[in-house]
């Protein structure tokens, strides 16, 4: 199936702010308030703002496809709004820093209750205290509304495999970052190929739950209409 025209335009733009960025680095970064508005490492900036509505519109159609199948009398389909309610968290972690928060909460469990001198000395213990709960819990997710996600083989397997691959940048490439020399090139490359993959999972997941509803939602079958359009 070839992918919609907005999916390769969201594609675009994870390259796009990717290349951004690297160019930026490269040049020396003379202003510093665009180095701040372009920099994948940073907050409260373009970025920022673009995951942010990613992760927003994940939990947006997921929502729609929960709420035309969650019924009282079935028990197991309530699963079904945890997951709009997950992206949703992933949402609001890009504006709050949920995870950066419990991080430095966390590193009261390293030695002398600082991370300075271990070998998470940028990271500190997020990537397990909330990484390795997170996947345990989506896979059991999975696991409890695979009934309902099973009629949409190709929507499923962007759905499990872009949180697969989210996962893997977020909790194993962002360790990289405590081995190398903050604002060294290495660096840069380091926070660009976890940063570009996470966009990319993210906009693989939101073509999986494209695919999802793509079938039974009227608005969702105009999108499909005009794009064919489009082309």
């Amino acid at each position: 199936m070839r992918a919609p025209r907005f999916v390769a335009i969201l594609v675009a733009i994870d390259l796009a702010l990717g290349l951004v960025y690297l160019a930026y680095f490269l040049i020396g970064r003379p202003y510093r308030t665009l180095a701040e508005l372009v920099d994948l490492d940073a907050e409260a900036n373009l970025p920022t703002w673009y995951a942010t509505v990613l992760w927003f519109s994940v939990a947006m159609i997921l929502w729609v496809f929960a709420r035309r199948r969650v019924t009282r009398s079935r028990a197991r389909s309530w699963f079904l709004l945890v997951l709009p309610a997950l992206f949703l968290l992933f949402s609001l972690d890009e504006m709050i820093e949920i995870h950066e928060r419990v991080g430095l909460l966390s590193d009261i469990l390293l030695p002398h209750g600082t991370r300075e001198g271990t070998s998470f000395a940028r990271t500190g213990l997020y990537s397990v205290i909330i990484g390795i709960p997170v996947v345990i819990a989506f896979v059991g997710l999975i696991a409890a509304v695979r009934p309902y996600l099973g009629r949409y083989p190709a929507g499923f397997a962007k759905l499990a495999g872009g949180f697969g691959l989210f996962m893997l940048a977020a909790g194993g490439l962002d360790l990289l970052s405590n081995f190398v020399e903050l604002g060294s090139l290495a660096s840069t490359l380091q926070v660009l190929v976890e940063e570009v993959t996470e966009m990319l999972a993210a906009t693989l997941i939101l073509w999986g739950a494209y695919e999802l509803i793509s079938g039974d939602s009227p608005l969702i079958d105009g999108m499909v209409a005009s794009d064919a359009a489009w082309r």
